[in-house]
């Protein structure tokens, strides 16, 4: 099985570490050991021998540290297993590299399923085809920090190491290691002679070495701060940096905040109460589409357009049966074509006691929205090589390659059973109206089909993102990426509840902007990791799949019926079984009804409609700020001269002024402070206060353009 992870979406098509050969290796040291387990154990593969394994002792903080036999470039890492599930089997676990005594570098942090299946990790941090970004590694540390039995100790049962040992790759990626090293260690004696004046000294250093401390523009900002105290340049140069763009990277890391607006239509016909139907944008069209759902009594075939201009919802047909298009029905699919300007539906939920011959058929429906018309695909998609009759399943097209792609759900069998059966990965080819079942066993053992999870496709890098769901009474808090082009999957994330992300759930809601690289979860039915509870709660998340990591928005976990009553203007109540689409051209999300939960009737369901739109600081935002603490020291330098007294009332309630914002009680108290400086005794050395207003700029800047943030005295 190959596990991946990966800190940016290019590297979602690295070689797999699976396929780099074994790399040879001893025991170096250890924490302890249990009884017999000695760590020995772990370098033969003997399913089957119960003593063939390391356990850790008791009392300590376990660890096991490899030598390899010669330098290499570590990939991955492949753990045996017991050949049955075992309580002792290690679950968390770290690994670090080191090469020749330098320091240690984390490479994986992961957990390891409790069955017999060897498993492959991918080194987070390497591009094996970039030799610049490898890592020669000497020694490999693993750290157990879990095992699957609450109060045992990890066992580790075998290790095979992969990499790349061939002496002229190994030699070149030393060289630049320890190129990178010459550079990192001239750059913090240079940091150090700047921070103390030693100005002969640097200059000599740089000039002798050819090394930048950092990038050109920072060095003139320091030197027009720090040497001429010229702030005028001062904020000439941050002006260019955000012009430049070099504030970008600050600004996406910077924490949204969401604003909720409900859509009201008083007096209008609008959707009624419902749960488990379709929402679907057609962005181009500036129109949202809704169809059928649950009312809590029914099924219902309703089909609805909201003009996003007009602010209007406009039925479109009472029951699409009676024009040709699907009949009563919720958890089903449907999908916007952008490029032939059409909606695809496929699936439902069926009852049991209807579940006979004439109902378990699969028919497949496309909308043409130009000319208002339905038109019926398939009557049965399993005779035409699709799936089975689904519901709680996933559909995405992907316009580049004319393909419409269909993913997990739960079949419907003809006659009742308690057996779960799920559905694959299934392509439809809009061109040659053929489809083709993807999924392999390779592909399944990865990743287990489900329902109730999400399915996004990422265009920039043909790929599906499959988060999340519930799979028997499983709910999941997996992430996947499914390479379309290799018909490879790979998992990105086992638990992301254990990385800043969402709690495992059911009926997640996700949408992506591919411009942004940003991934949004709204919350659904959730289970809590330390309780085990299921509970519905308003949570929203947002994956940065460039840094790959997540961002808490918002949430509120208050399940109290009459605070939600009050707040029925301000925010909408947790639901799940609900709608949410995005409008990529302005950046808003829309939500639809839903079921509110067990705190509500059985058969009560929402018909409230909310906009969303995340907000954060933007480039001028940042540079205003910034600009802001410019003047601010500025008109404190001119308060240490008696004699600019006046001149520095002037500049502060004009030019500090300008600066502040006034939607701001930070900033406005920290302005309405400064008036104190015109009386106090002000320290004489401006340059203590200088530096730290450099160390504020260059906050804004991104880590490739800075000097190192240690300092030459850490190591000493």
């Amino acid at each position: 099985m190959m596990i991946r992870s990966r800190p940016c979406v290019s590297s979602w098509k690295r070689k797999d570490a699976a396929t780099f050969p074994p790399v040879s290796y001893t025991i170096s040291s250890y924490s302890s050991y249990a009884s017999c387990y000695k760590p020995e154990g772990i370098l033969v593969d003997r399913p089957y021998d119960q003593l063939s394994r390391w356990c850790a002792g008791s009392g300590d903080s376990p660890f096991i540290t490899l030598k390899v036999d010669s330098p290499c470039v570590l990939h991955g890492i492949t753990f045996g297993k017991f050949h049955k599930v075992h309580i002792c089997n290690m679950k968390e676990f770290k690994v670090f590299v080191s090469f020749r005594g330098s320091p240690w570098i984390p490479v994986l942090h992961s957990h390891i399923r409790n069955d017999e299946e060897p498993e492959t990790f991918a080194l987070q941090h390497l591009d094996a085809k970039d030799t610049a970004n490898m890592l020669p590694c000497t020694h490999v540390k693993i750290v157990p920090l879990s095992a699957w039995g609450p109060n045992f100790n990890p066992s580790i049962w075998y290790v095979m190491l992969r990499g790349e040992a061939a002496p002229d790759v190994v030699s070149l990626v030393i060289q630049e290691f320890e190129k990178k090293q010459h550079v990192q260690a001239t750059k913090l004696c240079l940091k150090y002679l700047r921070l103390n004046s030693y100005s002969d000294a640097f200059d000599a250093l740089a000039r002798d070495t050819n090394v930048e401390l950092e990038d050109p523009l920072l060095t003139n900002l320091f030197h027009a701060l720090m040497v001429e105290g010229n702030f005028g340049r001062v904020e000439e140069l941050l002006q260019t940096a955000a012009d430049q763009g070099h504030f970008d990277p600050f600004v996406a890391a910077q924490k949204y905040t969401a604003l909720w607006k409900r859509i009201l239509h008083p007096g209008r016909k609008c959707p009624g109460m419902r749960g488990g139907h379709q929402m679907s944008i057609d962005v181009d069209g500036r129109a949202i589409y809704m169809l059928g759902g649950w009312d809590g009594k029914r099924d219902l075939a309703d089909f609805w357009k909201y003009d996003i201009v007009k602010d209007e919802w406009i039925l479109l047909s009472e029951n699409t049966t009676f024009v040709g298009g699907p009949s009563p029905r919720s958890c089903h699919k449907m999908c916007m074509d952008s490029k032939r300007r059409c909606l695809y539906t496929l699936g439902r939920y069926v009852d049991p006691e209807y579940r006979d011959v004439q109902h378990v058929n699969g028919d497949f429906f496309v909308y043409w929205c130009d000319t208002n018309q339905w038109q019926v695909i398939s009557q049965n998609t399993e005779e035409d090589g699709g799936p089975e009759l689904v519901y709680d399943h996933q559909m995405a097209v992907d316009t580049d390659h004319d393909v419409l792609w269909v993913y997990g759900g739960r079949t419907i069998q003809h006659q009742a059973s308690s057996a779960l059966c799920y559905s694959g990965l299934y392509k439809y080819d809009l061109l040659q109206k053929k489809w083709t079942n993807m999924e392999s066993e390779s592909f399944s053992k990865i990743l287990r089909s489900r329902i109730g999870h999400s399915m996004l496709i990422h265009p920039k890098d043909n790929s599906l993102l499959i988060f999340a769901g519930q799979r028997n009474k499983d709910y999941l808090a997996d992430f996947y990426s499914y390479d379309i082009e290799t018909n490879k999957v790979y998992e990105l994330s086992r638990d992301c509840s254990r990385e800043g992300g969402p709690d495992a759930g059911f009926t997640q809601r996700s949408t992506l902007d591919a411009d942004l690289d940003e991934m949004y979860v709204f919350s659904g039915l959730m289970r809590d990791k330390f309780s085990a509870q299921d509970t519905v709660r308003n949570t929203l998340w947002v994956y940065d799949i460039c840094n790959d990591s997540w961002q808490r928005v918002y949430a509120n976990y208050n399940d109290d019926a009459a605070y939600w009553a009050r707040m029925s203007m301000v925010e909408p109540c947790p639901r799940f079984a609900h709608q949410f689409v995005y409008d990529k051209q302005a950046r808003t999300h829309y939500l639809f009804g839903g079921n509110p939960g067990e705190s509500s009737p059985p058969d009560e369901r929402l018909d409230d409609f909310w906009s969303l739109e995340l907000v954060r600081s933007s480039t001028r935002d940042i540079a205003r700020k910034a600009i802001f603490e410019v003047r601010k020291l500025q008109y404190l330098e001119m308060c240490r001269e008696p004699s600019h007294v006046m001149d520095a009332l002037q500049y502060l309630q004009t030019s500090v002024s300008a600066c502040v914002d006034q939607s701001s009680g930070v900033e406005v108290t920290e302005f309405e402070g400064l008036s104190r400086a015109l009386v106090g005794a002000q320290d004489p050395e401006f340059r203590p206060d200088r530096m730290a207003l450099f160390e504020t700029l260059i906050q804004y800047f991104p880590p490739e353009m800075k000097e190192p943030t240690s300092s030459i005295q850490d190591f000493v």
